[in-house]
């Protein structure tokens, strides 16, 4: 038992080390090429907080696919966000590679984030 609780507990720390990722991580995956779908967000933020689960589901979703599904804390990264031009949260923008393609304009839910994304990939 005490097994399954501690393997649990290594898969739940794999998982968000992969979904947060700070600015350096980031730009050097983009540099590789590929999509990325990210979320610039604070952890106090009513919105990013409502809007959280949705988005890990996506990310669970797809994971391993041609996109990748990550979020960047705003407060931690600050300096990276104002740079970005992020002025409100959660602002969630496409990229490929380091080229942006989109901000994310519609509604903050799972079965809108997933159709924009199965879109853009279609």
């Amino acid at each position: 038992m005490q097994f399954n609780y501690m393997l649990l507990f290594l898969m739940i720390i794999f998982v968000s080390a992969s979904f947060n990722v700070s600015p350096q991580q980031l730009e050097r995956e983009q540099k590789k090429g590929g999509k990325f779908f990210v979320r610039y967000y604070a952890p106090w933020c009513g919105f990013c907080k409502m809007m959280s689960y949705d988005y890990k589901k996506l990310f669970r979703k797809y994971k391993g696919t041609k996109v990748t599904v990550c979020q960047i804390d705003c407060d931690k990264y600050n300096g990276y966000c104002e740079k970005m031009g992020i002025e409100g949260f959660p602002t969630l923008k496409l990229f490929d590679g380091t080229s942006l393609i989109s901000e994310y304009e519609k509604e903050r839910t799972y079965k809108d984030m997933d159709k924009f994304l199965s879109d853009y990939l279609a």
